[in-house]
């Protein structure tokens, strides 16, 4: 690995060439965290076609996108999904959580976006039982989009 001096994470940018070369066709999953905690780095769309470009080249590779500080960013940098970049969706799996967005840590509550068929494997050893915290952030969702809390 090469050495970056970074004073912000503004300043911190991927070596596509260098992921290019650890991947290969034992790669199964790559974790991607963005907006990145504890440096801030929101990977701009232009970086997450990159990394697709690559991902794509490995047919059994999913991505794990760890997006639970999507609506913490700063300097109106603006928060782009993995899944949606072109081609992506299908294999892609998003995790949110209300604990970020709403400080409720506590309440332990995150979602999953994915493919139906990233879903069905997913969900066969998760499963969810409904709780009233979790009507709490269904309306908090839709409070939060009406009202301009993002």
């Amino acid at each position: 690995p090469r050495k970056q001096h970074i004073n912000s994470a503004s300043d911190f940018v991927l070596d596509l060439n260098e992921l290019k070369s650890v991947m290969n066709e034992k790669t199964k999953i790559l974790v991607l965290n963005t907006p990145h905690n504890p440096t801030g780095k929101v990977f701009s769309e232009e970086e997450l076609k990159g990394i697709a470009e690559i991902v794509r080249q490995h047919p059994h590779c999913v991505v794990l996108s760890d997006e639970v500080y999507e609506h913490i960013t700063y300097d109106n940098v603006k928060h782009v999904r993995m899944a949606n970049i072109p081609g992506m969706f299908e294999r892609t799996v998003t995790i949110c959580s209300s604990g970020k967005t709403f400080s409720t840590t506590g309440w332990k509550i995150g979602w999953i976006i994915a493919s139906e068929t990233l879903f069905k494997v997913i969900s066969k050893p998760h499963r969810s039982v409904g709780t009233p915290m979790q009507e709490a952030v269904a309306q908090c969702l839709i409070k939060a989009e009406t009202n301009g809390y993002y």
